[in-house]
């Protein structure tokens, strides 16, 4: 996780030469960002900040360093074959058809966090498309 903002916005506060000055009033809404549109708000002005899954390689926005790491897990039903598995790797997922995002995802976005292909090539089924989990 790392937070993106956006590089065209400043806050209107300009350096005054060192003097000091009152920190500008802030408000903290914390918000979900839909998995159909990832940086939608933040593209269009509604957020001034967001903390977002990397990669975030977008246009007028920077990245800044990471918060937090979190590890992958695999969401099944304790039907399924792989359910009784101590360990998934990538390679078991050829033939699991996996949820896909639909929307406004970039591709670079949508291939890190749902792989079209495993490490060794073989092809990862796309199943029914969500915007948000």
């Amino acid at each position: 996780m790392s937070v993106l903002e956006p590089t065209d916005r400043r806050d209107g506060h300009e350096d005054d030469g060192g003097t000091a000055r009152q920190p500008p009033q802030l408000a903290v809404e914390i918000c979900e960002v839909p998995l159909a549109d990832p940086y939608g708000p933040l593209r269009e002005g509604e957020f001034n900040v967001q903390i977002t899954a990397l990669p975030g390689r977008e246009e007028n926005a920077g990245e800044g360093a990471a918060l937090f790491a979190e590890e992958h897990i695999l969401a099944i039903t304790s039907t399924h074959p792989l359910a009784t598995r101590d360990w998934v790797f990538l390679e078991d997922l050829a033939g699991v058809p996996l949820l896909t995002i639909v929307g406004n995802v970039p591709a670079y976005w949508l291939a890190h966090h749902v792989p079209a292909h495993t490490p060794g090539g073989r092809p990862i089924a796309r199943g029914p498309g969500v915007t948000n989990m």
